[in-house]
Order: structure tokens, then C-alpha cells, then sequence
């Protein structure tokens, strides 16, 4: 059988990579399990021979792994948003409060950052450490009075025992509040914090490198750029 012309050939042939494909992805640990996923889900049912390959890391990790080439996207929060790369934003999630049920604002439904003024704050590596702690002393830090951190090379899950055991409060986005009712239940308290203006948020995004090569992740880059318009 004859083979078609060379750039005919090469054409089919990236046709087929395409077609049965993966697109890798880094997500930042502090994401909800499964929301990037559905974030996908349109995509993935018009794609059904592309597979999606998930890790996940620190932002900082994760975008040295993408300039490096080692993963096509990475989604992280907005302080990783590198300016030479390529950024869609894709959601925003409330912060709330961790607290002891013994603590004297446990009851209550609402806080201000004022009232945690004297509190310690636990920060875990991948709990989105270091925009909790930057928000922190954005709205504590005085010239007078330096709020109280206290940093762990822990994940989230153990940062809430540590809660749970009156060495501290912490910070989380509130899309994991099912996930901390399923595993610590009733024996952390969970409020929301507002000021002035309003409640803080962490803001996430997707972003990939607009030279990549791989042409599965060239049809999900213009997917992602569709969804923006």
C-alpha cells in the first residue's frame, strides 16, 4: 500500500495524536478534589480519546514544572499567575475560619479579622500557605502588633486536627467545608470572616505555556479561550 505524501503523512499523523492523546495537569493541592474535573466535563464528552493526567503540588512546583515542560496546564491560585504565560481565571472561593469549639467565638456565625487579632494561625504547605499567610498580615498587620504565625509541613487535613486540638486557627476555602464536616465533624467550628469590605476570597486560574507544542493541549487551550469569551 502506498504511503501518502510526507506532509500529508505528518498531517494524519498529528491528526491521531490528537485523537488519542492525554493533556497532563498540575493542580494546586489547596483545589477541591474533582472541581477541575468539572470544569472539564464538556470537553472530555466531545474529546473522548484525550485523557487527562493529573498531579498535584505547591504552585510555586507546579509552574516550575510547566516552564520546564514537564506538564501542559497548571491550576493555581492567583498569586502563581506568571504574566509570561498564558492565564485564563476560572473561579473564585470564599475564605472562613477554622477555629477550637472551646474558642469564645466558636457560636458565632461571623467574625471580623479584628477578633482574631491575638490568635494563632496555623499555615500548612499545601493549604495555600503562603496566600493565607500574605491575607494575614494584610489585614492584622500593624506597626504595632505583628500577627502570630505559625508555619507546618503539613497538609490541610492534619492542620484542622491541630485546630481540633486548641493549638490555633486556620484559614480554608469554603468549597472544602463537606470534606472537613465528613472527617472532623462537629469538633471544629467553622465561621466567616468579614470586614468593610466584604469577605476575602482566593482567586484561581489555568495557565500554560502558548508554545506548546502537543496538540492535545492546543485544542484544550482554544476550548479554555472559547470559555473566556
Amino acid at each position: 500500500m502506498r504511503r501518502p505524501p510526507f506532509d500529508l503523512w505528518q498531517l494524519l499523523c498529528v491528526r491521531a495524536i490528537a485523537q488519542h492523546g492525554q493533556i497532563s495537569v498540575g493542580i494546586q493541592t489547596c483545589v477541591l478534589p474533582g472541581r477541575f474535573s468539572a470544569f472539564t466535563a464538556e470537553f472530555r464528552s466531545t474529546h473522548p480519546d484525550i485523557v487527562f493526567r493529573y498531579s498535584e503540588g505547591t504552585g510555586k512546583r507546579l509552574l516550575r514544572r510547566l516552564q520546564h515542560g514537564q506538564i501542559d496546564f497548571a491550576v493555581v491560585t492567583r498569586r502563581n499567575l506568571a504574566p509570561a504565560l498564558r492565564v485564563r481565571p476560572l473561579w473564585s472561593d470564599r475564605i472562613v475560619a477554622a477555629l477550637p469549639v472551646s474558642h469564645p467565638l466558636a457560636n458565632q456565625r461571623e467574625i471580623s479579622w479584628h477578633d482574631l487579632r491575638h490568635d494563632i494561625f496555623l499555615i500548612g504547605r499545601d493549604n495555600a500557605g503562603q496566600d493565607f499567610e500574605e491575607l494575614v498580615r494584610r489585614k492584622l498587620g500593624e506597626p504595632d502588633m505583628h500577627p502570630k504565625i505559625r508555619r507546618h509541613d503539613i497538609g490541610s487535613n492534619r492542620i484542622i486536627a491541630l485546630v481540633q486540638n486548641n493549638e490555633g486557627v486556620a484559614l480554608l476555602p469554603a468549597s472544602w467545608l463537606p470534606l472537613v464536616h465528613d472527617q472532623h465533624g462537629h469538633n471544629v467550628a467553622i465561621t466567616d470572616i468579614r470586614d468593610t469590605i466584604g469577605s476575602s476570597h482566593l482567586e484561581f486560574g489555568i495557565v500554560w505555556r502558548a508554545d506548546n507544542e502537543n496538540p492535545c493541549a492546543r485544542s484544550f487551550a482554544r476550548y479554555i479561550e472559547a470559555r473566556r469569551a
